[in-house]
Formats: structure tokens, C-alpha cells, sequence
């Protein structure tokens, strides 16, 4: 992966608290409903996941955002966390190129979008809409009905509006301090 810098440690960071707007949406998914399917994009699902480079493209999609949980905790529990059989994380390419992610937490009866990113040079591109709609299509084939998410006013300022135009509805928010590095 070009361009990308490598984080040696967690001390490359401060880590800090900044209170935000923290908004937390659901979708139901029809069993009917129909979702298109992109050939332009490959998503594979990850099952054994390189742990430095799974921080250093973390960090390449939500450094900008200040995303900081995958960072903070050490490789031990990161591997543990990512290992959890309901846990589900997707690499997203285009030509062979790695442009985005997402993880999935299947734990609960409401599947949990816990990440969703796209490098910059792919936002605002359509990128996000198809890999929307292949975790929509992912969820439908395996017989679940409601996917939650939370997003935040220190994420993109697009990531609102953008689940809410996917169907999300917000069903509660709080102003909550949440975890930065800077």
C-alpha cells in the first residue's frame, strides 16, 4: 500500500476526550427489497488479518476524523477483537486496489455497522452507496432484519446525511465525549 505511514506505536499519538454530537441510527431490511450488485468492486472478507497494516489503513480512512478505538488498545486485544467469529471485516477494491472497509459486529440481534470508510481520493464517488448496499444485500441473504450504527459531529461531515439517504433512521442522540487522537 502506497503513501500509506506506518504507526509504529500508540505513542505516535495523544489521545485525548472532545465531546460530540453522537447519532444513532437504524435500518430495517425488507426481505423484499432489492439491492443492485456492483462488478466494479471487490469485497473480501478478511479471516486472517494483518494487524500493523489493518491499523495503518484504519488510520489512512479516519485519521482525518480523528478515529481512535482500533489504535488505542493493544495487538493482543485488537487480534482477539477482530477474531471473534461474529465479527465480520471486508476489504473493498477497485482494480485490484484497496479503497475502503467495513466491520460488522453479528453478536447481537441487530447487526452493528461498527466501521464503514473510504480512502479520500474515493469519497463523494458512489464508492460508499455500493458497498452500502452490499452489506444491505449481505445481511438480507443471511436472514437480518435491522442493522444499527452510530456516527458522530467529529466524523466526515457527509456521514449524516449520507446513512440517512441509505434509509437509516436516527433513533436517539446524546452529546457523549468520545475518544480522539491528535
Amino acid at each position: 500500500m502506497k503513501n500509506l505511514t506506518p504507526i509504529k506505536s500508540i505513542k505516535d499519538f495523544h489521545i485525548t476526550q472532545k465531546p460530540a454530537q453522537v447519532w444513532y441510527l437504524r435500518r430495517y431490511i425488507d426481505e423484499n427489497e432489492q439491492f443492485t450488485n456492483y462488478k466494479d468492486l471487490n469485497f473480501r472478507r478478511q479471516s486472517s488479518i494483518d494487524l500493523v497494516d489493518y491499523r495503518i489503513f484504519y488510520h489512512a480512512i479516519g485519521g482525518e476524523w480523528k478515529w481512535a478505538n482500533r489504535l488505542i488498545i493493544n495487538y493482543s486485544e485488537l487480534d482477539k477483537l477482530l477474531s471473534e467469529e461474529s465479527r465480520e471485516v471486508y476489504y473493498v477494491y477497485e482494480s485490484n486496489v484497496r479503497i475502503g472497509y467495513f466491520e460488522l459486529d453479528l453478536s447481537k440481534v441487530e447487526v452493528e455497522l461498527v466501521y464503514f470508510g473510504l480512502l479520500k481520493p474515493y469519497l463523494s464517488k458512489g464508492y460508499g452507496k455500493k458497498m452500502m448496499n452490499y452489506i444491505l444485500k449481505r445481511l438480507q441473504t443471511i436472514k437480518q432484519q435491522t442493522i444499527i450504527l452510530h456516527t458522530c459531529s467529529n466524523d466526515s461531515p457527509e456521514a449524516l446525511d449520507f446513512y440517512q439517504k441509505m434509509k437509516f433512521v436516527i433513533y436517539d442522540n446524546r452529546t457523549e465525549n468520545q475518544v480522539i487522537i491528535t
